[in-house]
């Protein structure tokens, strides 16, 4: 009989101890409100497209949707080699470069002032060479020097 009474306890510990971890988890901790998911569908963090990142402080932005130009000030590139645009961007088109540059042999106005110490570069970009050859994204010179400080 007391064999019985001890199994019987620990039946019930052992079922006290499954029913508490097998309680479902909500997934939600924190409380956190719900958020409405199409506001999120088809972006990227939440951005639609790349002028959306900080549009205050945008002073330059190429969009390459069929067009070379810097879209604020519309300035064109003075020189290009291997560039095309394809339909396969996230957003659009995208410009695809195949061993191929746009050089900009303008000095952009906003990048003239003394004010301006303080910039961010932001780009979306997807590098199909899989590290087979040297790959530039960015490259900012000073007039009359190819190869610059950034």
């Amino acid at each position: 009989m007391k064999t019985l009474t001890l199994y019987i306890k620990y039946f019930g510990l052992l079922g006290i101890i499954l029913s508490m971890y097998s309680c479902k988890k909500d997934g939600n901790p924190n409380n956190l409100p719900d958020i409405d998911k199409s506001k999120y569908e088809g972006t990227v963090d939440g951005y639609r497209s790349s002028d959306e990142v900080a549009p205050d402080n945008l002073v330059a932005y190429w969009d390459f949707e069929g067009s070379l130009n810097e879209k604020i000030s519309g300035f064109a590139p003075v020189t290009t080699q291997g560039n095309s645009f394809v339909d396969a961007g996230l957003r659009g088109k995208a410009l695809s470069l195949n061993a191929g540059f746009l050089y900009f042999n303008k000095q952009f106005e906003v990048f003239k002032t003394d004010n301006f110490k303080s910039f961010t570069v932001s780009t979306w970009v997807q590098i199909l060479n899989n590290g087979s050859k040297r790959t530039m994204i960015f490259q900012l010179a000073r007039p009359g020097i190819f190869n610059g400080n950034l």
